[in-house]
């Protein structure tokens, strides 16, 4: 690859060039890995702390993504599975 306005030239080499491709397959996996790891972890009835460990609620639905949890407010609120600082076990 010749530089603009120079002698100068720079060589790439093939097996340092990623095709688009590749990229994205890593990414779905990684978003199928996040959706599974959501279903195993927390299930409808589990307590967890979010926020930081500000919040105490209970799991109603796990989705994918997100928790609709009922807060100790008695609120029904939706939290994103990152905002997650623990989950409760009991015995």
């Amino acid at each position: 690859m010749a530089m603009e306005g120079t002698n100068h030239e720079v060589k790439i080499l093939l097996s340092n060039l990623k095709i688009k491709r590749d990229d994205l397959s890593y990414v779905k996996l990684d978003d199928y890995l996040r959706k599974f790891e959501a279903q195993e972890l927390y299930q409808a009835g589990d307590l967890i702390l979010y926020e930081s460990y500000r919040h105490l609620a209970l799991v109603l639905e796990a989705k994918p993504d997100l928790l609709r949890v009922l807060t100790t407010q008695n609120k029904v609120e939706q939290v994103k599975l990152r905002d997650v600082s623990k989950k409760i076990t009991y015995r």
